[in-house]
C-alpha cells in the first residue's frame, strides 16, 4: 500500500488511537486496555500506521515481568488494531514487523502474543516457543518469539501488566 508508514505514537494522538481500537473491536475493552497501559507507564512501544494523513492502525507492546528469570526483558504484543476499511492491506503486518524489529534493536529478549497463529506465525511466533512459559492465557493461541539467545533459553512464569487484569 503506497503512502503507508509506521512511526511511534505522539501523545496528541491518544484520542485517534482510541477511535481505531473502538472501530476495530466489538467491545471497548481493548481501547481501555491501551489507555490503562499508557496511564500506568507499562508501555514499551506504541506504533501508529498512517495512510494519507489518517491514523489507520495501532499496536501496543507492554512490559511483562519474568518471575523466574531476573533481567529477562519480555514484552506483550497487543492489542493490535486496524480500521476495518484498511484490513487485508498490509497495515497489521507492517505494524508488527516494525515493532518486532524495533524491540530486537532495543535489546528485548522475548515477545509474547495471544492471537491467531496463522497471522503471527509469519513473523516467527510459535505456540511451541510459548510452552516454555506459564501465563494466565496458556493454550494454542499463546505464542512467543525469542529475539536474543537469552530469550531462546528462557522459561518460567510471566506476569502481564496490571492493566490486563483490569479488563472486564
Amino acid at each position: 500500500m503506497n503512502g503507508l508508514y509506521v512511526r511511534p505514537e505522539k501523545k496528541s494522538e491518544i484520542g485517534a488511537i482510541r477511535r481505531v481500537h473502538e472501530a476495530s473491536f466489538v467491545s471497548p475493552h481493548e481501547a481501555a486496555l491501551v489507555d490503562n497501559l499508557q496511564a500506568e507507564g507499562d508501555g514499551v512501544l506504541s506504533l501508529v500506521a498512517h495512510f494519507d494523513g489518517e491514523i489507520c492502525g495501532h499496536v501496543m507492546f507492554s512490559r511483562m515481568k519474568a518471575i523466574e528469570c531476573r533481567g529477562l526483558r519480555v514484552t506483550a504484543l497487543g492489542p493490535l488494531a486496524v480500521l476495518p476499511e484498511y484490513r487485508r492491506r498490509g497495515v497489521g503486518t507492517k505494524l508488527v514487523s516494525e515493532g518486532v524489529q524495533t524491540l530486537r534493536a532495543d535489546g528485548e529478549d522475548v515477545v509474547i502474543v495471544l492471537g491467531e497463529p496463522q497471522f503471527y506465525g509469519r513473523f516467527g511466533f510459535t505456540s511451541k516457543a510459548a510452552q516454555a512459559f506459564q501465563t494466565p492465557y496458556d493454550g494454542p493461541y499463546l505464542q512467543a518469539l525469542a529475539l536474543t539467545e537469552a530469550g531462546q533459553q528462557a522459561e518460567g512464569l510471566l506476569r502481564y501488566a496490571r492493566a490486563f487484569s483490569m479488563m472486564a
